[in-house]
């Protein structure tokens, strides 16, 4: 947190068996006046109010995500069909290359030759099983994390202690401004 009036950061110190925020007045002279946690921390919950959202609304979001996931996965296996039977007439084709070459058909070089031809084929196909497998789930986990930190500051808002409200701001957001003992700043998850 800085302060809105000269920039400089904002320190907690203890006096008096309370904790007080002010400026450090690093910068230069300030005429900001101190705020004690208590009224800091009511701002703050108010702050995660605005960005939290309804539990019931986030568990039905997640339980649609979740089965989405489950539809893009029966997806991707069917998209990833060809490209295993592909590699299973491959692996047969290494193998008839292979007898070719013990029973004396073909010589070591052909045989060289045309298995590194099939293997560069072979993991080809696997690249693209590999991707249509763990494609469409990637695009979810952005959305997955929005929702469960929205979930979270809902919480944290309510039943949070000073610390654990600090700990959920460091981690959503930063350039929080402390002016005139209000504080101001939008998290951003």
């Amino acid at each position: 947190m800085h302060c809105g009036a000269c920039s400089a950061s904002i320190t907690a110190e203890q006096q008096k068996g309370h904790v007080y925020y002010r400026c450090t007045k690093k910068i230069g002279p300030c005429t900001e006046k101190y705020l004690r946690e208590e009224a800091l921390v009511i701002q703050l919950r108010a702050l995660l109010d605005r960005v939290s959202m309804p539990i019931e609304w986030a568990d039905k979001m997640l339980n649609k995500l979740q089965q989405e996931e489950t539809d893009q996965t029966n997806s991707a296996m069917a998209v990833g069909l060809p490209f295993e039977q592909e590699i299973a007439k491959l692996d047969d084709k290494l193998e008839r290359l292979l007898d070719a070459k013990l029973e004396g058909l073909i010589t070591s070089d052909e045989y060289a030759g045309r298995k590194e031809k099939l293997i560069k084929q072979k993991l080809l196909a696997s690249d693209k099983l590999k991707q249509s497998q763990t494609q469409g789930n990637r695009r979810l986990e952005p959305l997955k994390y929005f929702l469960r930190t929205c979930q979270e500051a809902q919480k944290v808002a309510r039943e949070g202690d000073s610390l654990a409200i600090r700990s959920f701001l460091k981690n959503v957001g930063s350039n929080f401004l402390l002016h005139a003992q209000t504080v101001t700043g939008e998290p951003g998850v």
